[in-house]
């Protein structure tokens, strides 16, 4: 690490903040995303998604199993962790300054994950200057020693994919990816790149099959969108399935397509090709009188299923159950489509099961 230690021991200072730079590359990708991001990541275990066939193509051998393993010993998407790899340093592949060993680019970033050595060091508080010259000890900042060879490298892959991902925790992953995203570099664009390739990377749901993978699959498209009431109610089960949703401002003036019961309604339409009723109160009544439905008002004794519907605050809310104590939802006027805890929302009063969904039985 000689060369990495003059390179790195002529610089004095480095700010927290990332530069609004991207290579050629990442331009180019950049160039593909749509004016509305409307993608952003589901949480929880590593072990949530397969590998795509895209993921497969493009990222290393090498590079995967070590993504998957970051990501797995913190809970966080390791779909998530292996886009900001892309987008920083190309798995490793890109040979630009601060990606190629042992250089640092403008901003002094170095390493496959694009740290500035303060905040390897240190971990980094907005508006501070830190000075601080890697590799350090495991634990420090984000350090991590991710292969367990006793150095917190930030040029060593294991190392820095391990960092990264206890970077993105300790700023809100696995809750709040964008906010964590945006801690990670400062800039909308950067947060809407990483997770439209965090989206191809993401196969097919491990261990969720038939509808109700279906059901949950569909609502990943517009993960990250804007909460609009009322948006997109009133459709047909026919309509719903041969057409797309429509792009309509929310009460807060941004553009999205759902609020909290049309997500699920069209998730269910499209996913499993049933009507669950248009609103929250009529939801929670076909869970009395639906063909293969269910509802009870506490958790069931054999626990809730992937594709459950989950009703919160007076049956006002509702959104659909993910599995590993996580749901997706769109929740208020100002918020986006995301992924929650289940067991830490509060204010949970019941759920509605379809056995065409979930399976039979209650």
């Amino acid at each position: 690490m000689a060369g990495q230690a003059a390179v790195l021991g002529a610089q004095t200072a480095w700010r927290y903040k990332r530069p609004l730079m991207v290579a050629a590359g990442a331009l180019a990708l950049l160039a593909t995303l749509p004016v509305l991001a409307v993608i952003a990541a589901i949480g929880g275990a590593a072990g949530d998604y397969r590998p795509s066939p895209t993921a497969v193509a493009d990222i290393p051998a090498d590079y995967l199993p070590l993504y998957q393993r970051a990501a797995g010993q913190l809970g966080i998407d390791w779909a998530v962790l292996a886009a900001v790899g892309k987008v920083e340093c190309d798995h490793g592949r890109n040979r630009d300054p601060g990606c190629l060993p042992f250089t640092a680019n403008s901003a002094g970033a170095v390493g496959p994950m694009q740290f500035l050595p303060p905040t390897w060091a240190n971990g980094h508080h907005i508006g501070e200057t830190r000075i601080a010259i890697p590799p350090v000890a495991d634990g420090q900042g984000y350090a991590t020693d991710g292969d367990g060879d006793g150095v917190a490298d930030i040029w060593n892959p294991a190392d820095a994919m391990a960092g990264a991902a206890r970077m993105l925790v300790a700023n809100g992953a696995p809750r709040d990816y964008r906010r964590a995203l945006f801690a990670y570099n400062h800039a909308s664009w950067y947060v809407d790149m990483v997770l439209a390739k965090a989206q191809e990377y993401r196969g097919a749901w491990a261990g969720i099959g038939g509808d109700a993978g279906s059901v949950v699959d569909w609502t990943r498209g517009y993960l990250g969108s804007p909460y609009v009431w009322g948006g997109n109610h009133g459709v047909s089960l026919a309509a719903m399935r041969a057409g797309r949703p429509t792009l309509q401002a929310g009460l807060d003036g941004r553009l999205g397509y759902f609020d909290c019961s049309s997500l699920v309604s069209w998730a269910y339409a499209n996913g499993a090709g049933l009507y669950i009723g248009d609103v929250t109160d009529e939801q929670w009544a076909y869970g009395a009188t639906a063909v293969g439905a269910h509802r009870g008002t506490v958790v069931p004794a054999g626990g809730l299923r992937p594709g459950d519907l989950v009703f919160f605050h007076g049956f006002d809310h509702v959104g659909l159950y993910l599995g590993n104590d996580l749901f997706v939802h769109a929740p208020h006027t100002g918020d986006d489509v995301k992924v929650s805890q289940f067991s830490t929302y509060g204010g949970f009063e019941g759920w509605v099961r379809y056995d065409q969904v979930a399976g039979s039985g209650a």
